[in-house]
């Protein structure tokens, strides 16, 4: 039993000091790839900061004591250098690159893809209806 015991602590401080640098946000989503996530620190304040992305405003949250910026990253970023803006100072961050699988569908109505304008009408229809409800 002391045998097991040893390794097993051994491993639980090695967990625990490397754990202690990153945040459990910052563990568990920042994925900086397309279509993923990038968690950015932006350090203690005592409100809320602003960010932006792309010009578009991002999630800020508190953990503990410093404000993390959660970045949406768009299929379509590039990987590499992206730059997040916040308070008049600009925060690099590096995307990496993912290669996603792909599927492909074939409909043989192409009604259903290309809506005639009786079928659009109807749709149209439909979606008033479903609003209402």
């Amino acid at each position: 039993m002391p045998r097991l015991f040893a390794p097993l602590l051994a491993l639980s401080l090695l967990l625990l000091a490397g754990g202690a640098q990153a945040s459990y946000i910052t563990r568990t989503l920042n994925k900086p790839v397309p279509g993923g996530v990038a968690v950015i620190d932006l350090g203690p304040a005592a409100s809320a900061p602003s960010a932006r992305f792309d010009g578009k405003p991002v999630l800020v949250v508190k953990e503990q004591d410093n404000w993390l910026a959660i970045v949406g990253i768009p299929l379509t970023q590039k990987p590499g250098t992206a730059l997040l803006s916040q308070g008049g100072r600009t925060l690099p961050f590096t995307v990496g690159s993912k290669q996603y699988p792909e599927q492909r569908i074939t409909l043989k109505n192409t009604r259903q893809v290309n809506p005639n304008p009786a079928d659009l009408k109807r749709i149209d229809r439909e979606l008033a209806e479903q609003i209402k409800a």
